[in-house]
């Protein structure tokens, strides 16, 4: 059954179903799954990477809920997702982003990379070390929150993190949510910091980040 841009499926599968509240709920496996199959690979990519950061989950775990369904229907598009989800990523945002970097032919980041500089610690969203560059994927909230004191004090410390950077000789390249969907914003700014592709870009992947209407 289809209301407005929400289409309900039933599954030939027997499901255990969790309670939460009185209410009989689907099991966060069969979620991931199920989204990995049907949503665009980047969106799919976001799902998994926060059911392994929040819940627990591993990719193993998903892959063979996936498998073992009877339904063949976008497994393979589910089993390239499946097998790239990392509880690494914080956000939508970077997991979005990593898709993009990926798309775009740049190599592969490291994620979530500690730096000790002048006696702190920060971490970056995406590093790449050889190249002295790190990639930021901006959510606003921190910088719009109510509290406008509060929100002065986050872009305060924000430049303070990133002037020690910088200092330590690192090369800053930073986009938003719109950057990585649109994908220009994020090349861009990688491609001013100075990492260069090592392959061709995947075109038919980053037109599929304009196939999930909730996002443009």
């Amino acid at each position: 059954m289809t209301y407005s841009d929400i289409t309900a499926h039933t599954s030939a599968d027997a499901r255990p179903a969790c309670e939460v509240a009185g209410i009989r709920i689907t099991a966060v496996e069969d979620v991931v799954v199920d989204l990995a199959r049907v949503l665009p690979p980047a969106f799919g990519l976001a799902v998994a990477d926060a059911a392994l950061r929040m819940y627990g989950l591993d990719r193993q775990r998903l892959w063979d809920r996936a498998a073992g369904q009877r339904n063949a229907f976008g497994l393979r598009r589910a089993e390239s997702t499946l097998t790239r989800a990392t509880p690494l990523a914080e956000s939508p945002g970077e997991s979005i982003s990593r898709a993009v970097i990926d798309w775009c032919g740049f190599p592969a980041p490291a994620l979530q990379t500690e730096h000790r500089l002048e006696g702190r610690t920060f971490r970056s969203d995406f590093c790449w070390p050889e190249q002295r560059i790190i990639g930021e994927a901006d959510g606003w909230v921190k910088y719009s929150a109510t509290d406008a004191a509060a929100a002065a004090e986050a872009v305060r410390a924000e430049k303070r993190r990133e002037d020690a950077l910088r200092r330590g000789g690192w090369r800053i390249a930073r986009w938003d949510y719109a950057g990585a969907l649109g994908a220009d914003g994020l090349r861009s700014a990688l491609i001013a910091a100075g990492l260069r592709p090592v392959r061709w870009p995947d075109l038919t992947a980053l037109a599929s980040l304009n196939r999930n209407s909730r996002s443009r």
